[in-house]
């Protein structure tokens, strides 16, 4: 069967391999990477990839015992400076572990350096690992043209609030990259999710080898107003089936980081209505809103924070 069909495929979507993915295009009965990378995906002896493990094993973290400052090093005993990476990089340079891992460490908040959920993995123990794992192995499928600096800045990052730390990224990589695979441009891979919501069909949607089958008419995730806080953080968002703006901003934000898209989330401080209904052109008001509205009429009690 073509690579596509191998992919579990939500309610409603029975033609995708029709409906034109590029993946299957090309009529290569070959699996695609991620089918062997995920077979024992979800059971307790998956292990990574050969190419991941040997990136893993050429990079040396030091941490100095006086100011705890951490530095990484390449299997050639050289420095890894992700700054000096970015500014020596091609437009279409490749992610590695040993970069990602730097960069996380530099930008994580300090708070999460002591303690972060444990891994899919045996071969490692923090979730920390998976992030930059699983961000190389979306980054090594995708043919849309992304910078490094874009790279790290909107598909690393595992938190965009002070949200529970959940390790999302590689079940969301599972649970989306059939969808996704082959796309030419980041629309497309966009459309692809959300044209119509796939992604709301969350037990419907599973990957090969998984521990059980996808039940079709199961769990589906929905948008309910005024529920964030305390429904923001992916697991939340499932474990109550639905979520609202700034949940479901930040599931869609999360699943595009995890196949490889980069992206954020990004809001407005106040609602489209009553005095800043409109444009900016047609209405000045408009223009108040980035003052955070009134907090009352306009705006909300959460950050004032519309997604």
């Amino acid at each position: 069967a073509p690579a596509c069909e191998m992919a579990r495929r939500p309610a409603g979507l029975l033609l995708l391999v029709a409906a034109g993915w590029a993946a299957c295009a090309a009529a290569d009965d070959a699996a695609p990477p991620y089918v062997a990378w995920l077979e024992r995906f979800g059971h307790d002896d998956f292990t990574y990839p050969a190419f991941i493990r040997d990136q893993m094993e050429a990079c040396t973290l030091f941490v100095d015992p006086t100011t705890n400052a951490a530095t990484f090093y390449s299997d050639d005993g050289s420095v890894v400076d992700w700054r000096a990476t970015v500014d020596a990089a091609e437009s279409d340079s490749a992610l590695d572990f040993c970069t990602a891992k730097a960069w996380l460490i530099d930008h994580m908040p300090a708070f999460d350096l002591h303690y972060l959920p444990p891994s899919v993995s045996i071969n490692v123990t923090s979730m920390l690992d998976d992030v930059a794992a699983f961000a190389v192995m979306s980054d090594s499928l995708v043919t849309f043209n992304v910078t490094l600096a874009q790279k790290l800045t909107y598909i690393l990052p595992y938190a965009s609030y002070h949200e529970a730390r959940t390790n999302w990224r590689p079940l969301l990589f599972a649970k989306h990259v059939a969808f996704t695979y082959g796309a030419t441009t980041t629309a497309e891979a966009m459309a692809r999710l959300v044209a119509p919501n796939v992604f709301t069909n969350w037990t419907g949607n599973m990957w090969q080898g998984a521990p059980r089958a996808p039940i079709e008419e199961g769990l589906t995730i929905e948008w309910q107003s005024s529920t964030a806080p305390p429904v923001v953080a992916p697991a939340d968002f499932v474990m109550n089936g639905y979520s609202s703006c700034s949940g479901w901003a930040t599931m869609v934000t999360y699943i595009a980081r995890s196949i490889g898209i980069p992206a954020r989330q990004a809001g407005t401080p106040c609602w489209n209505g009553g005095d800043f209904a409109g444009l900016v052109g047609d209405n000045p008001n408009v223009t108040a809103c980035w003052a955070g509205g009134d907090g009352q009429t306009q705006g909300g009690g959460y950050l004032w924070n519309h997604n």
